[in-house]
């Protein structure tokens, strides 16, 4: 977004107004900007924020969204609540894809309409989306979530349409010619996914695990695509190297 001055001086864009209202004195979070999503629509830059409010009495906050267009310097609207509010609550992973806002908040997926705020759909799970959260590819949402699956969900509804037992908690997913990697946490193998129909392709050990029993992969797996007709690779580390494999596809 050249327009804000990608390199240089910082530009003070905007701040929502936070709600106070019976906040916690005495709790070091006053606040904070989780998610900024620029793009521009007829010519315009808008921005949609997503924030969290102060802290409330037993370290609860509620979540909000809102579309500031920074080439008027106005709002289109400042705040519509996400999640109301949760203990230890966040908003993260947000989205923008197709006129929609995606994010995960505590243990649900909610989509929004990005000009109005409205709630589309919301889909609640027994765990979080935690440092894996999910990508939109091939018209698709794809997620890895803490209970052990990988979803599949349709972006126009939240409808599942598919899930595959992985690993609970696991690395950012690369996407490579209809192929979801991955690195699980919970098992510390490199997984691939088809992306089509969930089918698990690899669950692959890391080589150092003999040497050192810590030595799992770990960290975020890179989708390399391939050239002039050649596979891509998939690098992996696990701490004491980085292993390169041919791409499935």
């Amino acid at each position: 977004m050249t327009d804000l001055k990608a390199v240089g001086d910082p530009v003070y864009v905007v701040m929502p107004t936070y709600d106070y209202t019976d906040a916690d004195q005495q709790s070091v979070f006053k606040g904070m900007i989780g998610e900024t999503l620029p793009f521009k629509k007829d010519g315009e830059i808008l921005v949609t924020v997503l924030y969290n409010d102060p802290a409330k009495s037993g370290s609860r906050y509620s979540t909000a969204m809102g579309l500031y267009n920074y080439t008027q310097r106005k709002w289109v609207y400042e705040r519509v609540t996400l999640n109301g509010s949760y203990p230890n609550s966040n908003v993260s992973w947000a989205k923008l894809y197709n006129g929609k806002v995606y994010h995960t908040s505590t243990r649900s997926m909610q989509c929004n309409d990005v000009m109005t705020g409205k709630l589309l759909w919301s889909v609640n799970f027994d765990q979080g989306f935690g440092s894996s959260g999910f990508i939109i590819q091939d018209g698709k949402i794809f997620g890895n979530n803490d209970n052990r699956y990988t979803y599949c969900l349709d972006p126009e509804t939240g409808a599942q349409l598919w899930k595959e037992e992985s690993s609970g908690s696991a690395s950012p997913i690369s996407y490579l010619n209809g192929v979801l990697y991955f690195m699980g946490g919970g098992d510390g193998r490199l997984h691939a996914i088809d992306a089509a129909t969930g089918k698990h392709l690899w669950r692959l050990r890391s080589p150092d695990v003999d040497k050192n029993s810590g030595a799992y992969f770990y960290g975020t797996c890179v989708a390399v695509p391939g050239q002039g007709g050649s596979k891509g690779r998939i690098v992996a580390t696990t701490g004491l190297n980085a292993y390169g494999y041919e791409a499935i596809r």
